[in-house]
């Protein structure tokens, strides 16, 4: 039953609509991570003509590791209205040396390519040399896929900015010295959401990183832990990343860390780390935590805490995709540009299991830039699903266990058996039971 407040929007959106059978000729994927292969390969099997836009030498996006560490952020960064516009999307890379993946080789890889390691659990280094395996046999060889490396994507526009039509095509600025502008039918923005760090306004965090430089920093800046040694380090965030790196840093000799997370302090701990609730305060001398908790100011803070959601060359987008960094705004079915829908998002959803997610995600779009014999989704369709994704804030994205459905419901429009495309039954148990192969393998 749609509720009235519902039905009465519904009624009062604009006729969004996907382009007819055979509009979209030619697209603009933006990025050669993994959303960015995976969306090439969905369009180019639908007989589209891709152009990739990479501003590295090489596929693989996050997962291809800068030794650089980068600038550190402003602090705190808790919204966009906080990052300097000349530092969006310029940092290196989110990755550190010797990160291992938290879920299994044989969840994590896409349904057309196994690992070929035997690791339960990939290195970084793997995954990286997967992604470049993928590349190589469904991307690079590929007539229908042209990559335009060492390139960085500057403005996206639409062709008639003040029009809804679906079939009028993009402007895409790139900073290329020959031939900057390219026109396309339909654009993919696979540019990952790892960009730009997340850091709290926390009481007094501010003054304390003037007064103290290049003690705070953000796990975007992590690399190597070895420099931790004989240090005290305090990690901000208790989720995979945070885990890892206090983990890491906790092997050095010498070393003595410590965490703060939200909520309750977890019964499973890292070894030798000690744990506190959320900070409630920074001073000079000390800081606070919730529960009367206190410690002293350490040599380095480390926040992993997330990131922003930031996509700078879509600024004169009306309406806007971001506002404070927080959520993406106005998609329909998490990759949907319901204003315009041929502008697409592969890989916006968090705590998901990435890959098979961003396969799904992008046949979904590609089906529905040139679909066969299937629907595509409806004006209503699209309306009813930019409506129930408008509220909330950043865990509109969010995953976990509504993964599974979520796929199954791109599924049924581009397959042609949608029960026998069902996530897998064996996908989610592992899933589940990922904690406890961690324990055994790492």
């Amino acid at each position: 039953i749609t509720p009235p407040s519902l039905h009465a929007w519904l009624m009062s959106a604009p006729p969004y609509s996907f382009p007819s059978s055979g509009d979209v000729q030619c697209a603009c994927v933006i990025g050669c991570g993994a959303s960015g292969l995976a969306a090439a390969r969905a369009l180019a099997v639908k007989g589209i003509k891709v152009t990739i836009i990479e501003r590295r030498q090489k596929p693989g996006g996050t997962w291809v590791y800068d030794s650089s560490p980068g600038p550190l952020p402003r602090v705190p960064c808790a919204d966009l209205s906080a990052v300097p516009d000349s530092s969006l999307g310029r940092c290196s890379n989110a990755m550190y040396r010797d990160l291992c993946t938290n879920l299994p080789a044989t969840l994590m890889a896409f349904r057309e390519l196994p690992f070929l390691d035997d690791r339960v659990f990939p290195l970084r280094k793997d995954v990286e040399g997967y992604l470049d395996r993928y590349a190589d046999k469904y991307i690079l060889h590929d007539p229908h896929i042209e990559v335009l490396w060492n390139t960085t994507v500057l403005s996206v526009v639409p062709q008639q900015p003040g029009s809804s039509s679906s079939s009028l095509g993009w402007l895409v600025t790139t900073d290329r010295h020959h031939s900057p502008t390219g026109t396309y039918d339909a654009v993919v923005v696979c540019n990952g959401h790892f960009d730009t760090p997340f850091i709290p306004d926390l009481l007094g965090l501010k003054k304390f990183a003037a007064s103290h430089p290049g003690v705070v920093s953000h796990s975007k800046n992590f690399r190597v832990p070895e420099i931790y040694s004989n240090k005290r380090v305090l990690v901000v965030g208790g989720s995979y990343s945070g885990s890892d790196i206090a983990r890491a840093c906790s092997s050095c000799p010498g070393a003595y860390v410590s965490m703060s997370v939200r909520g309750s302090i977890p019964e499973e701990k890292v070894p030798g780390v000690q744990y506190y609730n959320e900070i409630q305060s920074i001073q000079d001398d000390h800081i606070r935590f919730e529960k009367d908790q206190k410690m002293p100011i350490p040599d380095h803070i480390i926040f992993a805490t997330g990131y922003l959601y930031s996509f700078p060359f879509l600024e004169g987008l009306h309406p806007p995709v971001v506002s404070d960094g927080q959520r993406v705004h106005e998609l329909a079915f998490q990759c949907v540009y319901a204003p315009r829908p041929t502008l697409g998002f592969i890989g916006l959803p968090f705590f998901s299991v990435p890959f098979p997610l961003v396969e799904t995600q992008s046949r979904f779009l590609a089906h529905c830039w040139r679909p066969e014999h299937d629907p595509v989704p409806s004006s209503e369709d699209i309306r009813r699903e930019l409506a129930f994704q408008a509220e909330g804030g950043r865990d509109v994205h969010k995953m976990g266990t509504l993964q599974w459905p979520y796929q199954d419901s791109l599924t049924r429009w581009f397959s042609s058996d949608p029960q026998a495309d069902k996530s897998e039954q064996w996908r989610i148990e592992l899933r589940e039971d990922t904690p406890r192969l961690r324990k055994i393998h790492l």
